[in-house]
């Protein structure tokens, strides 16, 4: 089976009609995120072969729909964002641009305008470099030009499934790069690099600093959108630089989102985006906080999370009504 299928949109509709489970039901049964599986479930994005496999053995008549997909290889985004590229050029680019490639000097990635940042999966994968992504750029030796390099960290037990089934897919579909993940000697961190040019540079044309990030905060032009779309910002630094948690001195029952932010202007701008939405964020030292269950249910309503590990700890306070610390 290839890497990823995709379907059209009556077939999709036919599978989960068939499987006749809810996203939230699927995604605690397939133990994936919520908002992945929303993505797949749609065909805004195309599923992991390994998930359609999941589907099959919770109904096995789903297999027989494997004929209708369309099979992708993990370079896919990488082709079809050539191909879209060179049907808006005239011949004469088209001659100079093969040229060049010949030379090893150009790749087919998708043109950073044609990448809008109103797109909920571009916003989602901004949010995840405002928490744990950086973009550097490095002096070439004997030479006056310089490399970028965009990385994202994480914990490599706690956050490998985040970082195979929604990282590295979104950003295949995004900016048509092949990523791997790498584990750093001796440490409980992984890594997504890519020193591809087109992502750093529509990183920078959304704002987004070089080296440190100091005076983070979300660009106006993503402040003036909806709330909807701001959500996506949201969701993805409460994935990368935010924990979901709970008291013992309150018996583990009432739920806390943390998400981290050194920069008080962002604090300030993440608290007026949640309470404009009905719910209540404070701000505690360098976090800003939502405390409570119903605040709980709300924000999984409208904001949510693709990271499995938020995910679980929903699903384990729907189940037993509480979040308990791992090992107990």
């Amino acid at each position: 089976m290839a890497d990823r299928l995709k379907f059209d949109k009556e077939i999709l509709r036919q599978i989960f009609c068939h499987l006749s489970l809810s996203t939230t039901e699927l995604a605690q049964q397939t133990g994936k995120s919520f908002h992945a599986i929303k993505n797949w479930r749609s065909g805004s994005c195309t599923m992991p072969a390994s998930f359609f496999e999941q589907l099959c053995i919770i109904k096995p008549e789903v297999a027989r729909y494997q004929k209708e997909a369309k099979h992708l290889e993990s370079n896919w985004g990488n082709l079809l964002g050539g191909k879209n590229r060179i049907s808006k050029m005239t011949t004469e680019q088209i001659s100079k641009n093969m040229h060049q490639v010949r030379r090893g000097r150009e790749k087919n990635f998708p043109n950073i305008d044609d990448i809008s940042i109103a797109n909920p999966l571009a916003l989602e994968f901004y949010g995840v470099m405002m928490g744990d992504g950086c973009v550097s750029r490095y002096p070439i030796k004997s030479s006056k030009n310089s490399r970028t390099e965009v990385v994202i960290s994480g914990n490599s037990k706690k956050d490998r499934e985040y970082f195979d089934d929604f990282l590295v897919p979104t950003m295949n579909q995004l900016f048509g790069v092949k990523i791997k993940i790498k584990k750093r000697k001796g440490q409980n961190t992984i890594d997504i690099v890519t020193c591809a040019s087109h992502v750093s540079q529509w990183l920078i044309k959304h704002k987004f600093p070089i080296g440190k990030k100091h005076d983070l905060q979300i660009p106006l032009h993503i402040m003036s959108m909806p709330l909807e779309k701001r959500n996506n910002i949201i969701r993805g630094l409460l994935d990368t630089d935010g924990c979901i948690a709970a008291r013992k001195d309150e018996d583990y029952k009432y739920p806390y989102i943390f998400i981290w932010a050194k920069n008080k202007k962002l604090r300030v701008q993440l608290k007026e985006i949640l309470r404009k939405q009905g719910i209540p964020a404070y701000l505690h030292g360098d976090s800003v906080v939502v405390r409570g269950c119903n605040n709980f249910k709300i924000w999984f309503k409208k904001i949510g999370s693709s990271n499995p590990r938020n995910i679980k700890k929903y699903m384990e306070w729907l189940n037993t009504k509480k979040i308990r610390p791992t090992g107990l």
